[in-house]
């Protein structure tokens, strides 16, 4: 097989996988399973006296990435743990997990 044969070969289109509806199905599932789970980093203040929304995040599969409430910071973490972990060190952080859908 030449070298033309093997990068046609893989390269070649995938057989249909079934009708669209079928494939429409399957691709939202994939999609269902590969999301992010969205979290919030909650900034307390005082003895249970009042708190804000410090960042947002997105947790995926490898990592996390995070976006300031005010739109002034970004960061990319191991986790949504060890992002509340770096912020923690200096605020007073709770993280909170939305509920999935």
């Amino acid at each position: 097989m030449s070298d033309n044969e093997i990068l046609a070969a893989e390269h070649a289109p995938a057989e249909p996988l079934g009708d669209e509806a079928e494939l429409a199905a399957l691709v939202e599932s994939f999609v269902r399973e590969q999301a992010p789970r969205v979290f919030a980093l909650v900034e307390e203040t005082g003895e249970r006296g009042d708190a804000e929304i410090f960042a947002w995040g997105l947790a995926l599969a490898e990592h996390a990435e995070v976006f300031g409430a005010a739109g002034r910071m970004r960061g990319s973490f191991g986790s949504a743990e060890s992002a509340c972990e770096v912020f923690g060190m200096v605020r007073e952080l709770r993280l909170v997990w939305l509920p999935e859908t």
